[in-house]
């Protein structure tokens, strides 16, 4: 099985997205990283460390990590192409 955009795309997107599940899971019920997570909340729409919250910064995460590692794979073919 060869890796295509279309798999590096949603494997990007998932593994931001439950980073961000645990890491906001983590800090909701042990206390661990709030600092460093209360630095996502302007960022993304709805996000609070919280058991809802864990699940809107999925889903923000998944959404930004999907879009980031779509222009990379756009930039990459881009450059790919002119050598």
């Amino acid at each position: 099985m060869t890796l295509t955009a279309k798999h590096l795309i949603i494997s990007v997107g998932l593994l931001c997205g439950v980073m961000v599940l645990l890491l906001t899971l983590f800090a909701h019920f042990i206390g661990y990283s709030t600092g460093l997570l209360t630095l996502l909340m302007p960022l993304y729409i709805g996000y609070s460390i919280s058991i809802v919250g864990s699940v809107v910064g999925f889903i923000n995460a998944f959404v930004s990590g999907a879009i980031m590692t779509y222009l990379f794979t756009v930039i990459y073919g881009i450059v790919e192409g002119m050598f």
